[in-house]
């Protein structure tokens, strides 16, 4: 019984760890998959915004304009910094343009500079946060004059990605353990059956044939029970026939009252 026990348990805990690995994976993708399709949105709802408010930016004036930025901030809520053709921070909406040092060398701005636009995803140096940058050139007058950059942080993103995983692993959980009780239980049926098979084998074993195995909902096993079956009616048929010819030869010889000398052919005794 032992043995079986640590068959059925072994199978038990690799069909768990399948469905657990399976489960993390399904995760893990899903999550990624939902956090990518956030940052796609957030990205082109940002690169609209800063179309739109390239064309209200005085490049032409040498103040600053963080103030303006401040301004543009409370309407896109993102974070907008405007930065002049040669790197240089001339407005930022989170901290005084004056105190930054210059984006010329920032990802997203060199990528704007390239083609036009430009985006990354960094955490950020003056909020401490991830954040995700779009630029975008400024074309007066058919000359590139600057860059309006506008950033988002991803706490929400990752706010709501780490809830979806929560849902996710609530679901999996349920799950598991739904799949644990259904494999329990369907466990318990084969030891049964097995348990069954063990004591009708043990039964021939002792000689007891003529007995039947009966398996309540048996399914794969019915071919194994009516197997046992068939040998158990054959052995019995064939010990009956040993018994009656036990039984005649044990007539014969009561019936021969001198002794019985059987000699072969080389007239050996």
């Amino acid at each position: 019984m032992s043995a079986s026990r640590n068959i059925f348990t072994r199978i038990f805990v690799l069909y768990a760890i399948i469905i657990v690995l399976a489960a993390v994976i399904l995760e893990l993708y899903i999550t990624a998959a939902v956090r990518g399709n956030y940052i796609a949105i957030h990205k082109a709802s940002l690169m609209i915004q800063a179309g739109l408010i390239s064309e209200q930016i005085p490049f032409d004036s040498s103040a600053r304009l963080d103030d303006l930025c401040q301004h543009l901030k409370e309407l896109t809520r993102a974070r907008v910094t405007i930065i002049d053709n040669d790197g240089t921070v001339r407005g930022d909406s989170d901290k005084h343009s004056s105190l930054l040092d210059s984006h010329a060398d920032r990802p997203e701005i060199k990528n704007a500079h390239a083609s036009g636009t430009g985006t990354a995803i960094r955490m950020s140096e003056t909020v401490h946060n991830d954040l995700l940058y779009v630029a975008r050139q400024v074309i007066k007058d058919g000359k590139p004059v600057g860059f309006v950059r506008l950033s988002l942080p991803l706490t929400d993103v990752d706010t709501a990605v780490n809830q979806l995983r929560i849902k996710l692993s609530v679901v999996i959980v349920l799950i598991l353990l739904a799949t644990g009780i259904f494999s329990l239980w369907q466990v318990g049926l084969l030891r049964g059956l097995t348990r069954r098979i063990r004591d009708f084998s043990q039964t021939l074993a002792r000689g007891e044939f003529g007995s039947r195995l009966f398996l309540d909902a048996p399914g794969e096993f019915d071919e194994i029970a009516e197997n046992l079956n068939t040998m158990s009616d054959e052995l019995k048929k064939v010990l009956a026939e040993s018994e009656e010819e036990k039984k005649r030869l044990n007539v014969i010889l009561r019936s021969i009252p001198d002794a019985l000398l059987i000699i072969d052919i080389g007239g050996a005794i």
